[in-house]
């Protein structure tokens, strides 16, 4: 009995360790590290030119196509115009001659009191005064005649009373004269809206900054993969209608506007040369440029050399710069250890972000000591 315990006992130690072997043999590891990626930028006045077929890195020129797109929208607005509208007063008028000789007197003649102006409606002949021989002596007797007028202003100002006074164009009061013969009527105002010049520009301004939002979008839409568009855009052509016109009575006005715009297109093929050039000395030590395309913003600059297919440009160029980081010489800062103690050591190494590491079988947490059963790799963020 005591050979045979000590026969299974052995037995149970002797598969222990096979067991122990065949798993130390078969562990493997897969190690995933992100990369300590720098943001570099630069800078830089640049041309961008429809009129060279590549890139000019020596002179920075961009390489660039002219394009072409039309948009068209309408706006409505509230109108702020105000106009005061209503009718003119008339009224019968007796015009009185105190000369000796017939007045001939166009239509349109003014007469007023005050600053209310009238207007004759008709051509009239007043006739003259006579002289009468009394007993008493000579007395004179105007001459007389009614006629109609209409103020020349709108407003119930021109409803002046019967038997007001008035002028008679320049003439003195001793020459010619005119008094209302009753009441005038009919004069009245009030306020309405109307369209003003304002609202209409207005509605084009606010108008025409969407339309080249739009006509932006959607020329970056029509690109291609590895085309982009200078968010510089050039209007060519405009039409402009409206709903109303100036002073027309209405509440609303709306503006129907056609923008033709020509906007410079690049590659990331033209691109890639002038922004490494540009960026290259933004590069720290030990790092090498991404060949990703860069972003680039810019602004447009007024230049005296710019032609009409070349746009002078304040360009903000930020890419990626990578480290240099040779795989193999990070396998001395996790074979052997624990997975925890290889996680941080890779973490504290100067070229990389962040790490993981997968051991299979999953319930060990030690990496391999042997450098052919672990997998490093490089993942992108």
């Amino acid at each position: 009995k005591v050979f045979i315990g000590l026969g299974l006992g052995l037995g149970i130690l002797v598969l222990a360790l096979l067991a122990g072997a065949f798993v130390l043999f078969q562990t493997t590891a897969v190690v995933a590290i992100t990369l300590d990626k720098r943001t570099v930028a630069t800078e830089a006045t640049i041309a961008v030119s429809a009129d060279i077929s590549e890139t000019n890195v020596e002179d920075a020129i961009l390489a660039a196509e002219t394009i072409t797109h039309e948009v068209s929208g309408e706006n409505t607005i509230l109108t702020t115009g105000v106009k005061i509208v209503g009718e003119n007063a008339k009224g019968m008028i007796k015009l009185y001659n105190k000369t000796t000789a017939d007045k001939d007197l166009a239509a349109g003649t003014v007469v007023k009191t005050g600053d209310r102006e009238f207007t004759l409606d008709e051509d009239v002949t007043v006739p003259a005064a006579t002289v009468i021989e009394k007993t008493s002596g000579e007395e004179k007797e105007y001459g007389t005649l009614e006629t109609a007028v209409t103020a020349t202003d709108i407003g119930a100002e021109g409803n002046i009373s019967k038997d007001t006074e008035l002028t008679v164009s320049s003439f003195a009061d001793s020459s010619y004269e005119a008094v209302a013969k009753d009441d005038f009527s009919g004069g009245s105002s009030r306020e309405v809206r109307v369209v003003s010049a304002s609202d209409q520009a207005e509605a084009v301004k606010e108008l025409q900054t969407e339309l080249e939002v739009q006509a932006l979008k959607e020329l970056e839409d029509m690109m291609g993969a590895g085309e982009y568009v200078l968010p510089t855009l050039a209007i060519t052509k405009k039409s402009v209608t409206f709903s109303s016109e100036i002073d027309d009575e209405v509440n609303e006005v709306t503006a129907y506007v056609t923008l033709t715009v020509e906007a410079l297109k690049y590659s990331a093929e033209s691109l890639q040369p002038l922004a490494t050039e540009l960026l290259k000395s933004e590069v720290p030590e030990g790092y090498f440029l991404s060949d990703q395309v860069p972003d680039i913003m810019s602004q447009p600059l007024k230049d005296d050399e710019a032609t009409e297919s070349a746009t002078m440009i304040l360009a903000n160029i930020t890419s990626k710069a990578i480290p240099e980081l040779d795989i193999e010489s990070l396998y001395p800062y996790i074979l052997g250890k624990s997975s925890e103690d290889a996680t941080k050591n890779l973490e504290d190494h100067q070229a990389i972000d962040t790490a993981s590491i997968t051991i299979s079988p999953s319930l060990l947490s030690k990496v391999p000591a042997d450098a052919q059963k672990v997998t490093i790799t490089i993942v992108e963020e």
